[in-house]
């Protein structure tokens, strides 16, 4: 049987492990750190534990492909996730913003709060419920699709390509000044840290209001130990074993050498993840 090598033990390594077993390949997963999980990690600290990424998850809507995936992998396997009716409340001078999971309930409040923002608002509802039809394409590579499966794609891409055109290039503050009422301009601009571009709270909202992001109970800490086991050397699905190989490594090279030097493996696939799943995970 082959062997496939992964480096970094993240959500994406993780999965590679997975998926190679499945079509066939025996797959070890080489990480640095102790703990699995990649961005997504938590910790205790004086008593208390402290979850690094998940705070909501994306793919939490059975039939879609990310909620696929998910199950796929074993990672909401026994997993219960709570809906909550507001992605958050925000205060500002005593007044409350709420951004709620029903998009015209969002859209009412806000104008209830700011009638004079009436065009920003309606503008601001309707290219999240355009983007509700976004999916993230989770069944196959680009390299991998034909011709008529990359113009499939596309196709049902222009409404996300539309939102980047309009709102990629400008950053969520800028965005937020838009708007008149100070509570409005402040819940925008700090909807996420300073740098983001003002596409990114459409992008959240829109996955949040069709019902596609929800919170995981126990967060991080329950999807450990469903998913990889935090006191197992072994990690996956039952079914679906990866071995663990904890390495300080610094260079692809030294791994490489130190693979070859340590352990042989004929022949050896070495892979480093390239999916970055941090959004789909709320981090």
């Amino acid at each position: 049987m082959k062997k496939v090598v992964i480096v970094g033990g993240g959500i994406a390594g993780l999965s590679a492990g997975i998926f190679a077993q499945k079509n066939g390949f025996e797959s070890i997963i080489l990480e640095k750190n102790s703990n699995l999980g990649g961005e997504c990690t938590g910790w205790d600290r004086q008593g208390y534990h402290i979850d690094g990424c998940i705070h909501w998850l994306v793919g939490t809507k059975e039939g879609t492909g990310i909620h696929d995936l998910w199950t796929t992998v074993g990672a909401l396997d026994g997993v219960e996730l709570f809906h909550p009716e507001s992605f958050l409340t925000f205060e500002h001078g005593g007044v409350m913003v709420h951004l709620y999971r029903d998009l015209e309930r969002l859209k009412s409040s806000w104008l209830e709060l700011s009638p004079q923002d009436e065009d920003a608002i309606q503008d601001f509802c309707q290219a999240i419920e355009k983007l509700q039809s976004f999916e993230i394409p989770v069944g196959k590579p680009m390299d991998l699709m034909t011709l008529v499966e990359k113009i499939r794609l596309m196709s049902s891409m222009k409404d996300a390509g539309m939102i980047m055109r309009k709102y990629g290039k400008i950053s969520l503050k800028e965005y937020a000044r838009t708007f008149k009422h100070p509570a409005l301009r402040e819940a925008l601009a700090t909807f996420v840290p300073e740098g983001y571009s003002a596409s990114s709270i459409f992008f959240a909202l829109a996955a949040f209001t069709k019902g596609q992001a929800s919170v995981p109970y126990g967060a991080l800490r329950r999807l450990q130990c469903v998913w990889w086991g935090v006191t197992s050397p072994w990690v996956g699905p039952s079914k679906l074993r990866v071995k663990l190989l904890s390495w300080a490594l610094i260079t692809t090279k030294f791994i490489a050498s130190s693979v070859t030097t340590v352990k042989p493996l004929k022949p050896i696939i070495l892979l480093r993840p390239a999916t970055h799943m941090c959004f789909m995970s709320g981090c």
